[in-house]
């Protein structure tokens, strides 16, 4: 549901039930059971993004809250928050965290139907917007101005996917930022897409490959100071450049915690043994 823009928005009191929605079950929603936590939800815009929050009530006298990102980007563009992202948000709400979602700019308007022109204007937009980091500091920016109680040295990036890529960037390029927690990150953005891709990208948004170094988090573990918990599972796609990672990043810090599963793919293991993980290590270092 869409809401006005700017400082315009809607409260919604509910509660979350037995029955979910489709789309929830597909993407593996874990319901909670009538009446057993009531949350504030919020669905709005702020300076042209979209925002989601999550508010646990009542609400307590000091507030941690999450920062998360719709996964799902191909690594050129921005991603829209939907309800299939909901899976990802409610275990951190049902833990007594806020959780503030936001979109990153630069989303696919018709990603069945990618066009070159319209890869292009995404790709710009998405580089206009640091690879949605600007994003993730606005999303920061207005939560600390709308919602009451938030905790300033509990401020939490996290992202699964491409999403966790983005959780790691404003991590790194967002002092405010206390912990941070990525599931199956990319960690190196430089060479995800093929090259023919990226070189036809490179030439309707002139600049992405060196905008890929610049922002990669491969590129910028010594930036990355702040407590962080790293999950992947051993059969991921991406399992090798998060080693090196991990070996990169440890080199500069001790604050890294990390926990792999030998198989599960790409999404389930964050649900079923990540997030819960990352709860423990979060109840641990930011309760």
């Amino acid at each position: 549901m869409r809401i006005l823009h700017g400082l315009l928005y809607l409260l919604l009191l509910v509660v979350f039930v037995e029955t979910a929605s489709a789309q929830e079950e597909k993407a593996g929603s874990k319901r909670l059971r009538p009446g057993e936590h009531e949350v504030r939800i919020l669905r709005t815009e702020h300076d042209g993004r979209q925002l989601w929050a999550y508010l646990p009530m009542p609400l307590p006298k000091k507030l941690p809250c999450i920062f998360i990102a719709p996964s799902g980007s191909a690594m050129f563009h921005g991603m829209k928050i939907t309800q299939e992202d909901i899976p990802e948000h409610t275990p951190y709400v049902k833990a007594g965290f806020a959780v503030v979602c936001y979109g990153v700019s630069g989303a696919l308007k018709d990603p069945d139907d990618l066009t070159w022109e319209q890869a292009d204007k995404a790709a710009k937009e998405f580089m206009e917007r640091d690879a949605g980091i600007s994003d993730g500091k606005a999303a920061i920016d207005w939560a600390m101005r709308k919602i009451p109680g938030i905790d300033r040295d509990r401020l939490i990036s996290v992202g699964h996917s491409s999403a966790g890529t983005i959780a790691l960037q404003l991590a790194q390029h967002d002092r405010r930022i206390d912990y941070c927690v990525a599931f199956m990150p990319v960690t190196e953005t430089r060479g995800f897409q093929d090259d023919d891709f990226a070189e036809r990208l490179e030439e309707g948004a002139p600049g992405f490959e060196e905008f890929n170094e610049k922002w990669s988090p491969m590129e910028n573990t010594k930036k990355l100071r702040c407590r962080t918990f790293l999950f992947s599972s051993r059969d991921d796609d991406y399992y090798d450049d998060f080693k090196d990672f991990v070996e990169k990043l440890e080199e500069s810090s001790n604050k890294v915690t990390v926990q792999t599963v030998r198989r599960g793919g790409h999404y389930e293991p964050m649900l079923e043994k990540g997030i819960p993980a990352a709860l423990a290590w979060l109840k641990k270092y930011a309760r």
